[in-house]
């Protein structure tokens, strides 16, 4: 009866929007609402060590006219600028079960036109969107310059491994770490054998097509979406 009332209940909404679509909701009021979060970010790091800089400032009071003239505030930041790798995991069934209310194994059964949209939005915003602070003193807007997407129905992994041994913060860096990357890729496809059944990157950057085709962000996407959802 109870689990009866629960798949009913299920069944007629979108549980929490697209936000809790992706990101899950956590409701303490009522335990049908709760969603899991289809989408997993891990922190993004430096793939070399980062070095710092002090922003030393004050601030002049401009209505302290009568009392004692200068500072009213002095303070310092540290700035930083470094390559960092990330590494996003998107859980296919689980999007699309949020997205209609369908079960997840249900989920290639499914209208793939709202996943696709939203997952071409979020890999747009993850190779051109920078969060940041002192946006009016640092205007930290920068694309990301090597995008690898896999699909595939094994667990998992990431690649952040490539850089257990900072790398030098020197050369073209940038490269640097690229073939770094495409080098532990391949360690792990030779260990475990292929660990996605497709593969495709988006780089401004020499990548070997052995490792995966490169193609312009744009086509790279519909190729993996293709892959995932048919063409």
């Amino acid at each position: 009866m109870l689990e009866a009332l629960i798949k009913s209940e299920q069944s007629q909404a979108l549980y929490a929007g697209l936000e809790g679509a992706m990101f899950g909701r956590f409701v303490t009021s009522d335990i049908l609402a709760r969603s899991d979060a289809a989408v997993h970010v891990a922190h993004a790091f430096t793939v070399h060590g980062l070095d710092t800089e002090v922003d030393y400032f004050t601030v002049v009071d401009d209505l302290n006219l009568d009392d004692e003239t200068g500072a009213a505030h002095a303070g310092d930041m540290e700035l930083g600028a470094g390559l960092y790798y990330g590494y996003v995991v998107v859980d296919i069934p689980l999007l699309v079960s949020n997205l209609t209310g369908c079960d997840a194994k249900d989920w290639a059964k499914q209208d793939s036109a709202d996943a696709r949209n939203v997952l071409a939005g979020l890999v747009e915003a993850i190779a051109t969107v920078s969060p940041g602070a002192k946006l009016g003193s640092t205007a930290p807007y920068a694309y990301s310059d090597f995008i690898l997407l896999e699909a595939g129905g094994k667990q998992p992994r990431g690649l952040a491994n490539a850089y257990l041994k900072a790398l030098p913060a020197q050369g073209d860096v940038m490269q640097i770490a690229v073939d770094a990357l495409g080098r532990y890729l391949s360690d792990v496809d030779a260990m475990y054998g292929p660990t996605a059944s497709s593969r495709v990157a988006a780089t401004r950057k020499e990548w070997p097509e052995t490792a995966a085709p490169h193609q312009p962000l744009g086509e790279a996407v519909k190729t993996i979406l293709d892959a995932v959802f048919g063409a």
